[in-house]
């Protein structure tokens, strides 16, 4: 046989493959972003903002124009959604559509992203968008129960009762006794006119919420139409606006951007004040999480670490504050407490 030899092959196949990658072309970060096309952010109209609410946004803003240049890939990514969830949070939607839509180009593996553009669609009607977008958030983080919901619901209303049926039932194998899935079970039911299946479930949802009063008036459609028009008349009697209530970690999160980073410091003040100090320490990472250079956030999270014996945490925290206002004597004294705490053998005491 006259034919290569494997040796000549494999060598072959290594020239090839070096070839290949002389080839092909290197993307400085400049121009990997320049490929991916991020959108340019429209400006909203301040003027047509709160006094309050302009400077929440100008904060926000300003931080991220700030560090944007020195930002590629990931953490850019990561700039570009938080920003977008103070734009979402305040109701500029067509500014967090773009920011969001960047973050999901340079962040691809995180999975609130997509989950924060999929309630920009659902809001607008466009339920097969936000559909795939909750889908895409739910490939990278399979267990959250409350994205399981979101896309049920938005499947329901698209009209997919079974794709809606398997996202509820996830929801519930994900988190025992969630009344809206168990509601929306209902509710598929009952566009199925299997009204005793609504019925069942419908009370179900009432016993673990009472006031979702909303339930009342499904109730009344079910009894209504196995034809028991007292049990109707009587659930059309209780029935109200209030819906079956949910729960989402990454909505509370992004809402809480409304509010601003001061309130928080103020409610992580009255948490430490009562003592506790890891509900303190939570609601100032808020508090800084919404604002990186909120120095009242900094000061209190080293201070609180303090109390809470973790003098490592606190000088890490007092370090970042100090670099924001190096001329602050306030932190130049927590610093010499931290130094004697460390020092010393006994438990910190409370500032």
């Amino acid at each position: 046989m006259n034919g290569p030899t494997p040796s000549r092959n494999l060598l072959s196949i290594r020239i090839a493959a070096v070839m290949l990658l002389a080839c092909w072309p290197v993307f400085s970060p400049a121009q990997t972003e320049t490929a991916l096309q991020l959108l340019t952010i429209p400006e909203p109209d301040l003027g047509q903002l709160q006094p309050g609410t302009q400077a929440k946004l100008r904060r926000a803003q300003d931080y991220f124009h700030g560090q944007e240049s020195s930002l590629e890939g990931k953490p850019l990514g990561r700039a570009y959604g938080k920003l977008a969830m103070v734009y979402q949070a305040l109701q500029l939607q067509a500014a967090a559509k773009a920011a969001y839509s960047n973050a999901i180009m340079l962040d691809p593996g995180a999975a609130q992203w997509p989950f924060y553009l999929a309630i920009y669609h659902e809001e607008i009607g466009e339920f097969a968008e936000s559909a795939r977008l909750y889908s895409a958030s739910l490939k990278i983080a399979p267990q959250m129960a409350g994205t399981w919901l979101r896309l049920a619901e938005v499947l329901l209303e698209a009209g997919d009762l079974p794709g809606s049926e398997k996202a509820f039932r996830r929801t519930l194998a994900l988190e025992r006794g969630q009344v809206a899935a168990i509601a929306g079970l209902g509710t598929i039911a009952l566009h199925r006119d299997q009204y005793r299946d609504a019925i069942n479930a419908f009370e179900a949802a009432l016993r673990i919420q009472p006031d979702a009063t909303q339930l009342h008036y499904r109730l009344a459609m079910a009894y209504r139409n196995l034809g028991d028009r007292d049990k109707a008349t009587a659930h059309l009697r209780k029935s109200g606006k209030r819906i079956p209530s949910s729960f989402h970690p990454w909505i509370e999160l992004m809402k809480a951007r409304e509010k601003g980073a001061a309130f928080y410091v103020r409610v992580g003040r009255n948490a430490a004040t009562g003592g506790d100090y890891r509900r303190a320490i939570a609601v100032y990472g808020l508090a800084l999480d919404i604002d990186p250079q909120n120095l009242a956030a900094l000061y209190n999270l080293a201070a609180t670490s303090l109390v809470m014996g973790n003098s490592e945490r606190a000088n890490g925290y007092l370090d970042q504050a100090l670099t924001l206002a190096p001329d602050d004597q306030r932190l130049h004294d927590l610093r010499v407490r931290i130094r004697q705490t460390t020092d010393s053998e006994g438990d910190p005491a409370p500032w």
